[in-house]
């Protein structure tokens, strides 16, 4: 999933996505769903016992390729569940060198190679901190912010001289979310915050571009204009459930058994009407993404 287009094409890296690396049952999922590591062995993770079954720089070139081809979901869930797992047993961040099969760590955990998942992809592909100094020089935000979180905020040293610039994305509502950048040295600044799978309704300035084929809007400042901007993005969620399959969404995916029954109602969130989303299962409870035992993905 590295190679770019054509190569590798966005549309084959989310069913790849879908069809393996999300697949717990038949793919590449792990045994122990909250560590979220791509494993090195065969499908059901049964030809290695012992450590190295999983790696997490393995994982972080499966999951930087996810995100290159804005396969975001999918991104977010092995992102956030190997950090959860690297969280797990002492309730702070380690580092492991390898992953056993029963999820647990092998070897050193302060093995800095870690830090790549932990630390570099939350600022470079989920807040989406870029920057070249070539030609004048570019900071560009590209987010991908994880639907749970309200907000994320950086500084980032820039240039010889290091000033610092601030990059925040925070949500207004639940279709809605700001980006703010201050404090920008360089000569340009792009500014191409995420749909998360939604329909595209209003933004604010003007002056944007729609680019719908990545589900992105993208803005590009330049001059006096580039040393700080507020951009704000709306959109529609549009959900559709279907029962036992694979129900791909707007704003996500949800997946459930044959014998879920799934009511729901939905109605925007825009301009202060009222929004409720309500998932029912007849039975049991939809499980929650990363729960331990999980056969299938439930991804809000």
């Amino acid at each position: 999933m590295l190679a770019p287009e054509p190569h590798t094409t966005d549309s084959w890296a989310k069913e790849m996505a879908d069809a393996w690396l999300l697949n717990a049952e038949y793919g590449f999922y792990p045994p122990n769903s909250t560590y979220g590591a791509v494993p090195l062995a065969s499908p059901l993770n049964n030809t290695l016992p012992g450590p190295w079954l999983a790696h997490t720089t393995k994982a972080v070139e499966v999951i930087d390729g996810l995100f290159r081809h804005n396969a975001g979901r999918a991104a977010l869930n092995l992102t956030l569940g190997h950090i959860e797992g690297m969280q797990r047993q002492y309730g702070f961040t380690v580092y492991p060198e390898a992953w056993c099969k029963d999820g647990s760590f092998w070897g050193d955990q302060w093995y800095n190679w870690g830090s790549s998942l932990a630390l570099v992809l939350p600022l470079q592909r989920m807040l989406g901190v870029d920057y070249t100094v070539l030609d004048g020089g570019t900071l560009t935000v590209r987010d991908t912010l994880p639907t749970t979180w309200a907000s994320a905020s950086a500084q980032v040293p820039i240039g010889p001289a290091v000033d610092w610039a601030t990059v925040t994305v925070d949500r207004v509502n639940a279709t809605a979310k700001r980006v703010t950048v201050r404090g920008n040295p360089l000569g340009a600044l792009q500014v191409q915050p995420w749909l998360e799978g939604g329909t595209f309704v209003a933004a604010e300035p003007a002056g944007y571009t729609l680019d719908a084929a990545h589900g992105r809007v993208n803005w590009e400042f330049s001059g006096p204009a580039a040393a700080g901007a507020v951009v704000t993005l709306v959109w529609e969620c549009h959900r559709t459930l279907l029962v036992g399959h694979r129900a791909r969404q707007g704003c996500g995916v949800v997946w459930l058994g044959a014998r879920a029954a799934a009511r729901h109602h939905h109605s925007d969130q825009l301009n202060g009407r009222a929004c409720m989303c309500k998932l029912q299962a007849q039975g049991r409870t939809p499980k929650l993404p990363y729960e331990p035992g999980m056969s299938k993905h439930t991804r809000v």
